[in-house]
């Protein structure tokens, strides 16, 4: 557990790296999330996931390029 953050930040610059190269595409909240991970507030829940539906509406352009390869989608 002492050493836990430098594990997060060696994977989180990973994923920087990977992104910047184009070889995975990362998709992260617009805003801080600020609840914790045994949360069980319904109304706390539910903000966070209509929170995660709309950041993925925003980038579902991006999203689909990214699956297709850049082709066109029908």
């Amino acid at each position: 557990m002492e050493n836990r953050f430098n594990k997060y930040n060696v994977t989180r610059d990973l994923i920087v790296s990977l992104e910047k190269e184009g070889k995975v595409l990362a998709i992260y909240p617009s805003e801080p999330l600020f609840i914790s991970n045994l949360e069980k507030d319904v109304d706390k829940l539910t903000n966070i996931y209509n929170l995660g539906y709309s950041d993925a509406n925003n980038m579902i352009s991006k999203i689909k390029k990214y699956i297709g390869g850049g082709k066109n989608e029908e």
